[in-house]
C-alpha cells in the first residue's frame, strides 16, 4: 500500500499530435491509504516534472535537489510537484515508490493544495 508523501513511478498519459503516449514518470502519492473511499485500491497523484521553471506557478512547489530532505526523494534531480495535474490509479498501475517527501516538504504541498483548490 502506498502511503501519502511517497513518490513513485507511474506511466503517465500525455497527448500529442500523434495520439496519446505514456511516459513512465514520478508522482507524489497525495491520497491518505486511511480515509475511506469507494475503490480502496486506487490512489490519488500529483505530477512531477524536472522541467525547468524560471517561476512557479501557484498550484506548484518546487523539490530542490539542494534542500537537506532531497536524498531521501529517491529524485535524481530539482523537480516540481505540479498540483494542477492530478490523477487517481489503482494501485497496481503505479511500478514502485522510489522515495518520500519530508513531513516539511509535504507542509507546503499541503498549503499549495489548499490555495491551488480554493480551500485557503
Amino acid at each position: 500500500m502506498y502511503r501519502r508523501g511517497d513518490v513513485v513511478l507511474v506511466n503517465y498519459p500525455f497527448v500529442t499530435e500523434d495520439g496519446v503516449q505514456q511516459k513512465l514518470r514520478p508522482a507524489l502519492v497525495i491520497s491518505d491509504p486511511n480515509a475511506p473511499r469507494r475503490f480502496p485500491d486506487d490512489v490519488m497523484l500529483a505530477a512531477m516534472t524536472s522541467q525547468h521553471v524560471d517561476h512557479l506557478m501557484p498550484n506548484e512547489v518546487m523539490v530542490k535537489a539542494s534542500g537537506p530532505d532531497f536524498p531521501s526523494t529517491g529524485l535524481k534531480v530539482t523537480s516540481l510537484v505540479r498540483l494542477d495535474f492530478l490523477m487517481t490509479v489503482p494501485s497496481f498501475l503505479v511500478r514502485k515508490a522510489i522515495g518520500r517527501l519530508s513531513p516539511r516538504q509535504m507542509t507546503g504541498v499541503d498549503e499549495c493544495s489548499k490555495r491551488s483548490m480554493g480551500l485557503k
